[in-house]
């Protein structure tokens, strides 16, 4: 998510520095500088069209911290009214909670995340317009998924700052275990080198254990969350009104509770976007095992129908292994 408003001081009401709070399994948080004045989150950077205010959330059934409330300013958005700060913020899709604490520091993350820049970069490359952000994810440990190609990169703890940079030395000299698949590559600068198979992995910096590992690729989720509409969603009905939000619970997952009946709906990956939706045969012809509960409704539009005993359920999308579970 992003943050953009007055209130969040380091960001302002502009995209020159949004603030980013990256998601780890189902909670997007990070450290964030907060005065008595609004804000928005977004979920997509420089675009205001995608903006979720605090009846957003309220009306999804969040419980908001006492310290954001409504700003009742025309767009609705968050006005922080605590004391100005410092502050980690977290918003947890699964458990619906948005909540301030003590900022993070010392020993969980020195930086909110770590840089990659270079040739074996394949998203980067030896430039700053596109760096690739390895974001903390708690306890001293950076991860997340990275395209590597059998070239040079380094490390880097400020944006756009060259004189931030570590290398392979700076790590292998500090006690570093370093995966076998990188090197020294002895280029003049002592970059780091891939020198295993291109692809992406899930590469991970852990700053208390000292290694520096890579594995599989985690399959993230593309969406935050989906959303469920249609008669057979007992809370949602045919209406944006209250549609039902299945949250992204990490590893290419979407689940949560849904009252279903019998009757058709539909899965959808923007809120009140009806061209977003997805029905039965686009899951079908993709592959996926579909609960033998649901069916194609072959109702015009191929949405999904219910046709088990009507009752509270947990309905799971996985993306990864490619199934729809009602259980």
């Amino acid at each position: 998510l992003f943050v953009v408003g007055a209130g969040a001081v380091d960001a302002g009401w502009s995209w020159d520095t949004p603030i980013e709070l990256p998601l780890q399994g189902n909670t997007y948080s990070g450290n964030i500088s907060l005065i008595n004045d609004a804000f928005r989150f977004f979920t997509v950077n420089n675009d205001w069209d995608t903006g979720r205010n605090y009846p957003f959330y309220e009306g999804a059934g969040y419980t908001i911290d006492s310290n954001l409330e409504n700003a009742m300013d025309g767009d609705s958005n968050f006005q922080f009214t605590g004391t100005p700060g410092e502050y980690f913020i977290q918003i947890n899709t699964d458990a619906k909670t948005i909540t301030l604490g003590p900022p993070v520091v010392g020993p969980n993350c020195n930086f909110d995340q770590l840089w990659l820049v270079g040739a074996g970069i394949v998203d980067a490359g030896w430039s700053w317009d596109s760096p690739v952000a390895l974001p903390c994810t708690g306890n001293g440990t950076y991860s997340g998924n990275v395209a590597l190609q059998n070239d040079a990169f380094r490390f880097f703890t400020v944006i756009t700052d060259w004189s931030t940079g570590t290398n392979y030395p700076g790590y292998a000299d500090n006690g570093y275990t370093i995966d076998s698949n990188f090197s020294n590559a002895m280029d003049g600068d002592s970059n780091f080198s891939f020198d295993g198979t291109p692809g992406t992995y899930f590469l991970t910096v852990d700053d208390i254990n000292k290694t520096i590992t890579l594995g599989p690729e985690q399959i993230q989720c593309e969406f935050p969350e989906l959303f469920m509409v249609g008669a057979g969603v007992v809370d949602a009905g045919w209406s944006w009104d209250s549609p039902v939000i299945l949250p992204c619970v990490g590893a290419g997952v979407y689940s949560g509770q849904v009252e279903l009946a019998n009757d058709a709906f539909r899965f959808f990956t923007v809120n009140t976007d009806w061209s977003t939706g997805i029905n039965y045969p686009t899951y079908e012809n993709n592959g996926y095992a579909i609960d033998s509960d649901l069916v194609n409704a072959m109702d015009g539009d191929s949405n999904f129908e219910f046709v088990g005993t009507p009752g509270t359920y947990t309905v799971t999308i996985d993306t990864g292994n490619l199934t729809i579970t009602v259980e």
